[in-house]
């Protein structure tokens, strides 16, 4: 159908979109728009969950499961220390991250075994407009990552092992350079430089 589509309108652009990416899409318009172009009144019902918690519940029930196996002394990559560092990640939610970098391998595991080769990679789109929509007006990393929680788990009380599973999701798209900006080449905790020449 798409072919036959490009064919016959040849000065019109067709996209695939699954249901991730349209509702990527449709997300930002207003309440009147997106009903306009679905044809249908969209029932108003108090929030339960997250945007994306349907997708990120098969991985969050399998990172509960699975995240007690990982080795608790594994090092992290020093590209994740330093970004950590950039970033101005620190106290509680920089440690929250930094246990669950050492589950994140449970994340790439489950990405290779699902059948549709795009959804990691809505996801991760969506986790990015989530990002850049928290960070802006605001310069405190802990509020972001609190924004980026409330997207993966809604505004329900979790356990403490959903919570961890959260915190696991939320490091493998960190370390995927999907949220938060990466230092420059040569940058140090301290400000400077690496190998720069003072005057």
């Amino acid at each position: 159908m798409l072919t036959e589509a490009r064919t016959a309108h040849p000065a019109l652009g067709f996209e695939q979109m699954g249901r991730r990416h349209l509702w990527g899409e449709l997300r930002p318009l207003p309440h009147e728009a997106v009903e306009d172009i679905l044809g249908c009144e969209i029932p108003i019902e108090e929030q339960t969950y997250g945007i994306g918690m349907e997708d990120l519940a098969p991985l969050l029930d399998r990172l509960k499961e699975r995240r007690l196996t990982a080795d608790p002394l594994m090092n992290l990559a020093e590209v994740s220390e330093q970004k950590l560092d950039f970033n101005r990640v620190a106290g509680d939610v920089r440690d929250d991250l930094v246990k669950g970098m050492r589950h994140t391998y449970l994340v790439t595991e489950y990405y290779a075994g699902v059948y549709d080769p795009y959804e990691q990679d809505e996801v991760a789109a969506g986790f990015t407009r989530e990002y850049l929509a928290a960070r802006e007006g605001r310069t405190d990393p802990e509020e972001i990552l609190l924004d980026l929680q409330h997207y993966v788990h809604g505004n329900r009380l979790h356990s403490s092992r959903e919570l961890s599973a959260g915190w696991v999701v939320l490091a493998h798209f960190f370390e995927r350079c999907h949220i938060f900006d990466n230092p420059p080449d040569g940058w140090s905790p301290s400000g400077s430089f690496e190998g720069s020449v003072s005057a």
